[in-house]
């Protein structure tokens, strides 16, 4: 059985909750109500054979969070389209940016933009406007990057001299 590897220095607890706090945030700075929505964060994850160096580096859903009913069916849209999203960025085939790349779109893709692909991981959101859900992913996505440094400097103080991250 494969063992899978993700981030070491960011807690999956923390991101939701960061998810769900600037979702908020936005929710009352623009006035934008209590809209259905929905966010998740793409990780690398990598799978790792027994002892043997051989691997597989593929993105790992590592958060998520949906604000609404979870039950109703245009939520159930707004996760499928930002999983959409997200994959798109993943594979460099969006930039993040207020226009689709039409030549890289596949069928089955969404035209839709709003979310980023920051220092190797992917932030996306539907559900808002577009530029909405794309400053919602990018502020989770800095958060996120800052709060894993900050881990690792603590970390990297605990533990000088040790080779490898544990």
């Amino acid at each position: 059985m494969p063992e899978s590897i993700t981030p070491a220095f960011l807690e999956q607890a923390t991101v939701c909750r960061l998810m769900a706090d600037i979702a908020k945030f936005v929710f009352d700075t623009f006035s934008l109500g209590n809209p259905d929505m929905h966010v998740l964060m793409l990780v690398p994850e990598m799978k790792k054979m027994g002892s043997y160096p051989a691997h597989e580096i593929v993105p790992f859903v590592f958060a998520r969070y949906t604000n609404g009913d979870a039950l109703v069916p245009k939520q159930a849209l707004y996760q499928d389209l930002a999983e959409c999203k997200a994959l798109q960025l993943w594979d460099d085939r969006n930039f993040g940016g207020p226009n689709s790349v039409p030549h890289l779109l596949l069928r089955g893709d969404t035209p839709y933009w709003g979310g980023v692909k920051r220092d190797g991981i992917v932030v996306a959101c539907s559900g808002l406007a577009s530029h909405y859900d794309r400053m919602l992913s990018s502020m989770v996505a800095d958060a996120c990057i800052a709060i894993a440094h900050g881990n690792y400097l603590a970390w990297r103080d605990a533990n000088s001299g040790v080779d490898y991250v544990d």
